[in-house]
């Protein structure tokens, strides 16, 4: 049968350290590193939900008050007459303005004949594309002019750098085009909406004209969002860089609000860390398992002397001692064990010596006992052997004598072999 492996306890200490305290808290770490991960991963998509969703409805709420304003305006019968007085003009602005003050951004209104001429303009000098002797096959007078009556919506530079986004309504009174009414908002305006959020954000139109942005990462030379998905949503990794899309859009699919957050940092951190502790307890391992070493070898030196000290006391060894100055439990059984070997030596020696005389005394007893009988039969026979054979009797008379002599003499244990030759053939 084969011998099984003996384990050792210094082995069962370093396995102890390592499995309940050492890897419990490298699991825990480990597992700490990816609940932040998790965390942070689970803010990243909330939050650029959230600032995405807010600044949708922002743009979204803001259109939608001018374009109420603009319908309401397109169903005065008296707008667009020759007579529009200065008094109708102030009502205009007036109502426009509150709209202004109501939403927090501000507009320009415009309103145009069916000839394309101003009779209401914000400013003293139109944007370029408002002119209509020029631009009216062109931006925002085109869309007016296709499909339904509804507000057409475009985007368009400003000439002087500045993105407008361009609303724009056809006025029909009984199937004839009586004018326009237009209402701009500069980009600008929405500036404070999307600098206060952590992701950055870029609206487009349609068209991927992008009319607010502050990444210019995805922004091509004709200011067009350059990304080949037109509605990016998760993560994305492009030219090496981690991002993470939100994308929404508003009035049936006419504007898209593309919120962009760069992670690539944030992961490189996460890595960077979960490489860093892998290290660290690469060398804590080793650390761990050489100082434990040490550490439980310190700690067992007087358990495998005990250990060796059994060993000799199984191999018959009584002689040896265990000598311990540990000051602990283990001292208690080295002192107990000695207490112990030196208790077993005197039983041992004291058996032996009882085993001996026992041994003597019955010896004497057999003695005590063969003697007289020897003698009786001896002499007894000598007495026979006098009548019939005086000289075998002298010859056993002289026998008899040695073997007196013999037991007189060498009363002690030990007797050469010759003597007790002789003496046995003198028996």
């Amino acid at each position: 049968m084969k011998k099984s492996k003996h384990s050792y306890f210094k082995d069962d200490i370093r396995k102890v350290l390592l499995l309940y305290a050492f890897f419990p808290a490298m699991i825990l770490t480990f597992s700490l590193l990816l609940m932040f991960w998790g965390f942070w991963k689970m803010d990243v998509v909330r939050t650029s939900q959230s600032e995405n969703r807010e600044i949708a409805e922002v743009l979204d709420q803001t259109i939608m008050e001018f374009s109420v304003f603009m319908e309401e305006l397109a169903s005065d019968d008296g707008l667009l007459l020759e007579d529009f007085t200065l008094a109708k003009q102030a009502e205009v602005f007036n109502g426009f303005y509150k709209i202004n003050n109501q939403v927090g951004k501000k507009g320009e209104l415009y309103v145009f004949n069916e000839d394309l001429k101003p009779l209401l303009k914000a400013k003293k000098t139109m944007p370029y594309y408002l002119r209509g002797e020029n631009y009216q096959n062109w931006g925002i007078f085109y869309s007016m002019g296709q499909g339904e009556d509804g507000i057409k919506i475009r985007v368009m530079e400003d000439g002087q750098g500045d993105w407008q986004l361009i609303l724009g309504k056809r006025v029909r009174v009984e199937d004839q085009v009586e004018g326009y009414i237009v209402v701009t908002l500069s980009s600008r305006e929405f500036l404070r909406n999307i600098s206060s959020k952590t992701s950055q954000t870029i609206i487009t139109d349609s068209r991927r004209v992008v009319y607010l942005s502050n990444n210019y990462t995805f922004i091509d030379g004709l200011n067009r969002f350059s990304l080949e998905d037109d509605f990016p949503m998760g993560n994305k990794k492009i030219e090496g860089i981690n991002y993470y899309f939100e994308s929404s859009q508003i009035l049936d699919q006419t504007l898209f609000v593309h919120s962009i957050r760069s992670i690539t940092n944030q992961i490189q951190f996460f890595l960077l860390l979960g490489l860093v502790l892998s290290l660290v307890f690469i060398v804590l391992i080793l650390l761990v398992l050489y100082s434990t070493k040490e550490l439980a070898a310190n700690k067992t030196t007087d358990l495998d002397k005990i250990i060796h000290g059994l060993s000799l006391a199984e191999s018959g060894d009584l002689e040896s001692r265990v000598n311990l100055s540990s000051q602990d439990e283990f001292q208690i059984i080295g002192e107990s064990f000695n207490a112990m070997v030196k208790s077993l030596k005197e039983q041992i020696d004291r058996n032996q010596e009882m085993t001996k005389r026992l041994s003597n005394t019955q010896m004497k007893q057999l003695q005590a006992q063969f003697n007289p009988h020897f003698l009786y039969n001896t002499l007894d026979n000598i007495r026979f052997m006098v009548k019939f054979s005086p000289e075998d009797a002298s010859e056993m008379i002289l026998k008899l004598s040695a073997l007196l002599r013999y037991s007189l003499d060498y009363t002690h244990d030990m007797v050469e072999l010759k003597e007790d030759l002789r003496y046995t053939e003198s028996y």
